[in-house]
């Protein structure tokens, strides 16, 4: 039997054994790679479908580990992740509540200091620095238990010393509507539901700037700036991450409740600066000049 015998028997076509004839592209063999979609995983930090990767490409959390799978899709310590921004909530609140809890204390010990001690300086500061270390190991475990966030989008250098050269007249504007807001509600509301800001002795002035100025500074940009602008972009973008994350700074002052509209506003500009400067060090220093200039400021009032 020929070939040509044996192909018509089969019912195949002959086999085209001209190598001058074009092959067709159905002919040709498919790549398997070609045919394969990429492999995507939902990425258990910031919630973005990204590639199979050792890490996000968004935030760089680490997807592949030896007891972590890609294709679960959740932290290597989780079988049932928890967002990232369930987290950042429950964090928040939890905030929140450890400061009711130091307001009601320190009610009470700053009475007892005036009633018995006339040593109110010393209950202050001493109730103050405990609360701000408690405030430190929070946030330290908030980072590891939501992750570092995703980096903002990058800035040029152009627009990062623009920022720098807005920041001072920021800063006074600032400071500005902070005494005519302060204005306005004492003329509406009687001095006596404004609470003022004393200057302690010259002996406990250092402590007064790192306890009021520095300390809420750093760690309340850490938090609000970095942590949760950060994790919010990842959700919502970055103008409506800015302004949730600005009302959770000005609600987190609920000892001055008055105070929280200015504040929200004060957050806002922290955050635009956070965003323009590509970093937090002009956030942190804003925060602290301009604690500094109010503490100044309503010492005199």
């Amino acid at each position: 039997m020929s070939l040509s015998e044996s192909f018509s028997d089969s019912g195949s076509e002959p086999m085209n054994t001209d190598a001058s004839a074009p092959l067709s592209s159905a002919s040709l063999p498919v790549p398997e790679e070609a045919s394969t979609p990429v492999d995507e995983v939902v990425c258990w930090r910031c919630g973005k479908v990204v590639a199979i990767a050792a890490r996000c490409r968004i935030c760089q959390a680490q997807l592949i580990t030896e007891e972590f799978s890609p294709s679960l899709a959740v932290h290597p310590d989780s079988k049932t992740p928890t967002h990232p921004v369930v987290r950042l909530t429950w964090v928040y609140f939890g905030m929140l509540a450890t400061l009711l809890v130091y307001f009601a204390i320190a009610d009470s010990v700053l009475a007892r200091a005036t009633d018995e001690n006339n040593d109110v300086w010393t209950s202050k500061f001493v109730m103050e620095g405990v609360f701000y270390y408690i405030n430190l190991m929070f946030e330290l475990g908030a980072l590891l238990w939501i992750g570092r966030p995703a980096p903002l989008p990058t800035v040029s250098a152009r627009r990062r010393w623009i920022s720098w050269i807005l920041a001072t007249p920021a800063l006074f504007a600032l400071l500005a509507l902070n005494v005519a807001f302060s204005n306005i509600l004492k003329w509406y509301m009687g001095n006596s539901f404004i609470e003022i800001e004393v200057l302690p002795p010259k002996a406990w002035i250092p402590i007064a700037i790192i306890t009021i100025c520095i300390l809420p500074a750093v760690l309340e940009e850490f938090f609000f700036r970095l942590l949760a602008l950060g994790t919010l972009n990842t959700v919502c973008g970055i103008k409506s991450a800015l302004l949730i994350s600005s009302v959770m700074f000005g609600v987190a002052h609920i000892g001055n409740p008055l105070a929280i509209p200015y504040l929200i506003l004060t957050g806002l500009v922290f955050g635009c600066f956070r965003v323009a400067s590509g970093g937090l060090m002009l956030p942190i220093l804003l925060h602290l000049c301009h604690n500094c200039g109010v503490l100044f400021l309503e010492s005199f009032q």
